[in-house]
């Protein structure tokens, strides 16, 4: 028989979100809007679309089908620079970090999904990250 203790259960992470997020969908939380670049962006490009946009990072999409790809961070893009790696007409795709090319499926987030749902994804890295 499992003792539970109930204070306990009451402060996790996933109560205090269903809470917290109770008749919300993810339109409400006004989060800011994405930017994804295709494979093919000069690193030039994506340095001043990310000044622009005040992001330090940015999705990598690739053609035809403008799947997910990877992400590009501008310490990442200025780090290869700096050590000659890079220069600034080098193509994002050289510098990105790559998502796994294996069968693993993403879920897709629209806005209209409930905001509570979002725990189950912020779970999964977290366990993801004990596992490193």
């Amino acid at each position: 028989m499992m003792i539970v203790n109930e204070k306990f259960e009451n402060q996790s992470f996933e109560n205090r979100a269903k809470k917290g997020f109770a008749d919300m969908i993810v339109r409400d939380l006004k989060l800011a809007e994405y930017v994804a670049i295709d494979t093919e962006m000069a690193c030039k490009e994506a340095i001043g679309l990310m000044k622009d946009k005040g992001f330090d990072q940015l999705l990598v999409t690739a053609r035809p089908h403008y799947r997910l790809r990877g992400l590009v961070t501008m310490g990442n893009i200025l780090s290869r620079m700096v050590s000659n790696h890079a220069t600034s007409s080098t193509l994002v795709f050289y510098i990105m970090f790559h998502f796994s090319r294996g069968s693993e499926e993403f879920k897709r987030i629209t806005e209209c999904i409930p905001a509570d749902k979002l725990t189950c994804f912020q779970i999964s890295l977290q366990r993801s990250k004990e596992l490193l």
